[in-house]
């Protein structure tokens, strides 16, 4: 019987022979892998010595199998019962105002859930109607379609739309795509509207009211007061001191006692007689007090 080595350790190995047994022998310097044809066995029989089961490791590995398909079954279950609750979970409302009234409950994914009537005339409106699973997009147009084929709405008529959520990046986006579907898929020949815009002007109080509850109050302008202007205080002239004024020029005067005026003593002929000089003695050329 030829054996094939499976395992080797210090002092014995571990043989596979042609049955499939598995036998512990004395380790005789095997390799794992060799072949040899003849063995030692414990207690020189093969049926004494220890006999691991071929069926064992199969038995591990079913295990082992077995381990891994439940745990795969766990994953597919949480994800299940995960992706059920992102379905199921709303994450806004799309209200259509035709008279009749519907409201519709949209998930994650724009996918309808429900669908109610607001009013008696949405109650017959939704009353068989197809939605759930549907994009918000699809059942939008098919609910104007089935209103306008129930009488509900005519041309001109109006179709109001008001989506709320938590998510406003959402509820913004989801409003104006409705609003153009609507209007694309009724080929405008009914008015579509959307809720109230953000951030319209109230004219009446001066106020920008920012989705209706928010309300933005304008302070007037502020003027700044012009400094009052000042007459600046008059101021005395201060008192100049006179420069002192340059000594007047002695005024030449013609006394009595001198040659040009008009004494007796002078030598000038006052009158006119035209006589030499003086004219107190016609008859000299002197004056008449020096003759002596």
């Amino acid at each position: 019987m030829s054996y094939l080595i499976m395992e080797c350790a210090d002092s014995y190995a571990v043989a596979l022979d042609e049955e499939g047994r598995f036998v512990k022998v004395p380790n005789l310097g095997y390799e794992v892998g060799q072949r040899v044809d003849d063995v030692i066995v414990f207690d020189d029989d093969a049926d004494g010595a220890e006999v691991i089961p071929f069926k064992a490791p199969a038995q591990r590995r079913s295990r082992g199998r077995v381990a891994a398909v439940i745990a795969a079954a766990a994953c597919l279950c949480a994800l299940f019962v995960g992706g059920f609750a992102l379905w199921q979970t709303p994450v806004g409302t799309v209200r259509m105002s035709i008279n009749p009234d519907v409201s519709m409950e949209v998930n994650r994914l724009d996918r309808v859930v429900s669908l109610t009537g607001d009013n008696a005339d949405g109650v017959e409106l939704a009353d068989g109607f197809s939605y759930y699973g549907r994009t918000v997009d699809e059942v939008s147009d098919d609910l104007a379609t089935r209103a306008e084929g129930m009488g509900f709405l005519a041309e001109g008529g109006t179709i109001e739309l008001t989506v709320e959520s938590d998510d406003e990046e959402w509820r913004v986006a989801t409003e104006d795509r409705l609003v153009v579907e609507l209007e694309v898929h009724l080929d405008n020949r009914v008015n579509v509207t959307g809720s109230a815009s953000a951030g319209e002007k109230d004219a009446d109080d001066g106020a920008i009211t920012v989705d209706q509850d928010i309300v933005v109050e304008i302070a007037p302008p502020v003027t700044t007061a012009e400094p009052e202007k000042t007459q600046p205080e008059a101021t005395q002239p201060e008192a100049s001191t006179p420069a002192p004024s340059a000594p007047s020029s002695p005024t030449t005067t013609y006394d009595d006692d001198d040659d040009w005026d008009d004494d007796a003593d002078d030598g000038w002929d006052d009158d006119d007689d035209a006589d030499d000089w003086d004219d107190d003695d016609a008859d000299d050329g002197w004056d008449e007090a020096d003759d002596d």
